[in-house]
């Protein structure tokens, strides 16, 4: 039944609920408290790793389901002696580090790019990963955070 031109108003009433969903979440995904900065962010790596207690946190933010996040940020041997990420292990294949296996002198640089798939998830989502140095007890944890939605 037509009714002053308008075949079913149910229709326009959720097409205007979903565009006005549609703006909301855009919009929340603009400010800035929402997305946490971690691009050049750097990580100090001294000789000595206190296990258990020495760990370092990369927030992503809030990012969609399906999303591929890169952030790229550098480890800076800050301790005596020199030392080289033997391995990067990851708590599951969603979290990829690239890196150079060059040995760091004391006070050198290593450029790390961190690449998170957030395929299948969805909320406050934990993943970690421990880098493995050449020096003994050489293990360092790196926590990534992110908001899945």
């Amino acid at each position: 039944m037509v009714r002053d031109g308008i075949q079913n108003p149910n229709f326009y009433i959720a097409a205007m609920a979903a565009g006005l969903t549609f703006v909301i979440i855009a919009m929340s995904g603009c400010r800035e408290s929402s997305r946490p900065v971690s691009e050049g962010m750097t990580i100090d790596l001294p000789d000595v790793f206190t296990v258990g207690k020495d760990a370092d946190t990369i927030r992503l933010g809030r990012i969609h389901s399906g999303e591929r996040v890169v952030r790229e940020f550098v480890l800076r041997n800050t301790g005596k002696h020199p030392f080289a990420i033997v391995d990067i292990r990851t708590t599951c294949g969603c979290t990829v580090f690239e890196y150079d296996k060059k040995p760091l002198k004391p006070g050198e640089y290593l450029p790390v790019t961190l690449e998170f798939d957030s395929e299948g998830y969805s909320g406050w989502t934990v993943k970690e990963a421990w880098l493995r140095t050449s020096l003994p007890e050489g293990t360092f944890r790196v926590v990534v955070e992110a908001e899945v939605y």
